[in-house]
């Protein structure tokens, strides 16, 4: 950690809601901790992450 770095500790009753709360920050984040980021959230990132580059006229598809 430092004067740019924080930990944010969530959780949800769905990876959806989670992907939304972290995309809701604003900012540039990774995904750390043990055990590794649940494949449902990672794949509901993705789907976030796609949706957003649609709107935005962003054509490139991630798998």
């Amino acid at each position: 950690m430092d004067e740019h770095t924080c930990v944010v500790h969530l959780g949800a009753d769905s990876p959806e809601r989670i992907a939304l709360d972290l995309v809701a920050l604003g900012a540039d984040f990774t995904l750390g901790g043990t055990p590794e980021p649940p494949p449902e959230l990672l794949r509901h990132l993705r789907e976030v992450g796609e949706r957003l580059l649609r709107a935005g006229g962003g054509t490139r598809q991630y798998t």
